[in-house]
């Protein structure tokens, strides 16, 4: 609760914030001007592995994010400015968050989810770039 990711890199996942196959809640975060660069780099801001195979039962990579979080200014070379979302990884965003100002140089400037949809609730997307549509981290 409270607290700043402010100006991190990383060479390749989770500029600001790397999670691993475990529920994480943020409130009233700033996660900001981080980057990651180089082949496979996802997750300029936030990056939340999914959770695939046998291994992984029961375990739960699901971020929720509340209050007045802020995810800005954050860049990925490949997918995911803002967050990256593994396969099998879910988002809930309750409050007031902003995701803005995020760019990403393949898919997904604010949020680049992979394989599949888990949005679950809407929040505020202001000034986020991309070069191609992604939510489900496939180009269009």
């Amino acid at each position: 609760t409270g607290g700043t990711g402010n100006g991190a890199s990383s060479p390749r996942l989770g500029g600001g914030l790397y999670i691993e196959s475990t529920p994480v809640t943020l409130v009233d975060m700033h996660i900001t001007h981080n980057s990651v660069s180089g082949a496979g780099s996802q997750g300029g801001g936030i990056y939340m592995s999914g959770v695939l195979g046998p291994i992984a039962v029961g375990l739960e990579s699901r971020l929720t994010i509340k209050g007045r979080t802020v995810i800005d200014d954050n860049s990925s070379t490949g997918d995911g400015g803002g967050i990256f979302l593994g396969t099998g990884a879910t988002i809930r965003v309750i409050g007031k968050t902003r995701i803005e100002r995020n760019h990403a140089g393949l898919q997904g400037g604010g949020i680049a989810v992979a394989n599949n949809d888990p949005l679950k609730s809407a929040t505020l997307f202001v000034g986020s770039e991309r070069s191609r549509a992604a939510y489900d981290g496939r180009s269009s």
